[in-house]
């Protein structure tokens, strides 16, 4: 696990004149923060386009998969406390990423998972019953106006 916090300068990637734009401002963020770390969430809340810079820009713990591979190729090198030195590209924009701690995982017995295993199972079981349900009801409808996928069998996938 990783606790992370990122700025994001937001621009798509076919839009080139915005997109360098953000990787030079990226630059001075982290040119700013490598001199004066502690301004990390003042400078978040003045430039992140993520709903995390009201947060400090703090992301929480965060585990691969989490975010898009770009992002996760940059952060997952860092080391605990370590400010990326580079801007980030992704397709969301151009973050300043700074890892904060990485949390060990510890494998756990299977007697104090199996609660949570049973839940888990349970839960993936009724969203998949709910889909299915869905799909047939789709596939006995006239539906207009949007796409849905549609099961014309009760033998559903």
């Amino acid at each position: 696990m990783f606790e992370a916090r990122h700025i994001l300068l937001a621009s798509p990637p076919e839009e080139a004149e915005e997109r360098a734009a953000g990787k030079a401002l990226a630059a001075e963020i982290i040119a700013t923060l490598e001199a004066e770390p502690d301004r990390f969430a003042e400078l978040a809340a003045r430039h992140s386009a993520c709903p995390s810079g009201k947060q400090e820009g703090r992301l929480g713990l965060l585990s691969r998969g989490d975010t898009v591979p770009e992002f996760e190729t940059f952060l997952f090198s860092l080391n605990a406390g370590q400010l990326c030195p580079l801007p980030v590209e992704t397709r969301y924009g151009v973050h300043v990423i700074q890892l904060d701690r990485k949390v060990d995982a510890v494998p756990a017995e299977f007697e104090q998972s199996r609660d949570a295993i049973a839940r888990f199972l349970r839960t993936q079981s009724l969203h998949t019953a709910t889909r299915q349900y869905i799909m047939l009801l789709a596939g006995q409808a006239k539906i207009e106006g949007i796409e849905i996928e549609a099961a014309h069998s009760p033998l559903v996938q």
